[in-house]
């Protein structure tokens, strides 16, 4: 059986085959499963994310609005209407990670790959960077080499961190296995740090780890479902069990046992992601609960110490750039935060988000004017053809 196809249709017939071709392709790369969370996922972001900066300020009300209480970075420690330095040590005050009912948060940037892994990182107190961590990885989007220090010298133009003595760890995957490599002021000399083994499904099952002497630490060795959820997690070392953890799934609760104390976490949902709940026996039984909006934010915690609600301002790409943490008791404003996300952009977006509007609109009319050109032209040939023919 032959198909003929008239001269007037073949192009809408190769773009109807152009079209269903697209949409197998699209199809078939839906069916992908167990995808793992990036970096970007993680941190609970939408969109084609460059960089993150965001910082942590007290609050306080200030003729019915909730403003900084300063512009001094919030740390975790300090008071609102207190000179903090002088009365908590150095050490004490300039801690970067902030500890609260949304889990750890700290004054950070943060730069990523196109495929979303953490490029850069650096932590901010109030004397300045922190901490940094820079990271390369393979093809197969494993971490070869971090580079971090808690002392940098200084950032120049091209966004380059210079440092003295940074800590480097390397690592050389070889089949089934990984050397990890470590170096830093006090071991100069690269040694072996951790070893690993991995499973078929890239999935470490055993760590072992060495000292600058190349002695043997400790051994630690895992083991999963069927679904490649870690269920056991004992450390070992030369005599004695020294650590270990044990993992539970039911629907979408996570049960833990570590050391004796048990943690029972329940989910929205059995992707783990969003906790509703959490009761642990750490101490005296505590209970905490989290409730979230519409686009996965956490809007009220309630806990045996105290009780917050949060309220947000979004982008257009729906994530949050400013959050401010209300006390539910008096609903006195405590804690704002603000972010500056950059996104990403193709080389057309890039060009024009750098021209003004009048150069965008004057882009437009020449291109208008070119189209309109051509298209008179293809008239004029097309009416000369047929005064031919008749």
């Amino acid at each position: 059986m032959f198909i003929m196809i008239k001269n007037g249709h073949k192009k809408s017939f190769y773009l109807e085959i152009l079209l269903l071709l697209l949409i197998i392709v699209g199809v078939t790369s839906c069916k992908k499963e167990d995808k793992k969370q990036n970096d970007i996922e993680k941190h609970g972001l939408k969109g084609k994310v460059y960089s993150l900066k965001e910082r942590h300020y007290l609050a306080k009300m200030e003729f019915g609005k909730p403003v900084r209480c300063s512009n001094k970075l919030y740390t975790g420690n300090e008071v609102c209407g207190l000179d903090f330095d002088t009365i908590i040590p150095e050490s004490i005050s300039h801690m970067s990670m902030i500890s609260g009912p949304l889990g750890f948060e700290a004054n950070e940037d943060l730069t990523f790959y196109k495929n979303g892994n953490i490029y850069r990182e650096i932590h901010y107190n109030n004397k300045g960077i922190e901490w940094f961590s820079q990271k390369e990885y393979d093809k197969k989007n494993r971490l070869t080499i971090e580079v971090s220090d808690e002392k940098v010298d200084r950032i120049d133009k091209n966004g380059t961190v210079w440092s003295r003595n940074p800590t480097i760890d390397s690592i050389v995957y070889k089949g089934n296995e990984s050397y990890l490599f470590h170096q830093d002021k006090q071991s100069p000399k690269p040694y072996i740090w951790v070893y690993s083994k991995y499973d078929d499904n890239d999935i470490v099952f055993e760590e072992i780890r060495y000292t600058p002497s190349k002695q043997m630490g400790n051994r630690r060795v895992y083991q999963y479902d069927s679904l490649g959820r870690e269920i056991s997690n004992i450390c070992y070392d030369s005599s004695n069990i020294i650590d270990q953890k044990f993992t539970k799934y039911d629907n979408n609760v996570i049960v833990t046992n570590v050391r004796g104390f048990q943690t029972t976490v329940t989910y929205m949902d059995s992707d783990y992601k969003n906790k509703i709940s959490e009761v642990n026996s750490y101490g005296p039984q505590t209970r905490q609960t989290w409730q979230y909006d519409n686009k996965g934010n956490v809007i009220d915690w309630q806990g045996l110490y105290g009780s917050y609600k949060f309220k947000y301002d979004y982008d257009k790409e729906g994530n949050w750039i400013k959050r401010i943490k209300y006390n539910s008791i008096d609903n006195s404003p405590e804690e704002i935060t603000e972010r500056e996300i950059r996104y990403r952009t193709s080389n057309l977006g890039y060009i024009l988000s750098q021209l003004g509007l009048g150069a965008i609109i004057g882009v437009s009319i020449v291109i208008f004017f070119w189209f309109f050109k051509k298209y008179k032209k293809r008239r004029l040939k097309d009416s000369e053809k047929l005064s031919i023919t008749k």
